[in-house]
């Protein structure tokens, strides 16, 4: 879900998770119904074919996997170690591939 957002997000397309453990995601549109469902469904086929790197996905400043002693880990680690271990690229591809 958060991969998804991201990469929304990366492509110009207003989305939120309203919280950590939401499953939804709220996609932010204005215009015609029916041009939503060509956005959402462009938008998934960009996703398919994306190749870029995760780290290069717009995340907030301060994004990281909670633990005991962030305080002490550069915030550079920080984010890489969420893109490593918390996104999944191949696992939404998947997902997405299995709902259409």
């Amino acid at each position: 879900m958060f991969t998804l957002h991201f990469l929304l997000l990366q492509r110009g397309i207003k989305s939120k998770i309203l919280w950590r453990t939401c499953v939804y995601l709220e996609v932010t549109f204005s215009g015609h119904v029916r041009d939503a469902a060509e956005l959402i469904q462009e938008a998934i086929q960009d996703v398919l074919a994306a190749t870029e790197s995760l780290s290069e996905l717009p995340l907030p400043d301060k994004v990281q996997i909670e633990h005991k002693y962030n305080e002490f880990i550069p915030p550079v680690l920080l984010r890489k170690e969420f893109v490593e271990d918390f996104l999944d690229l191949d696992g939404l591809k998947k997902g997405l591939i299995l709902e259409n």
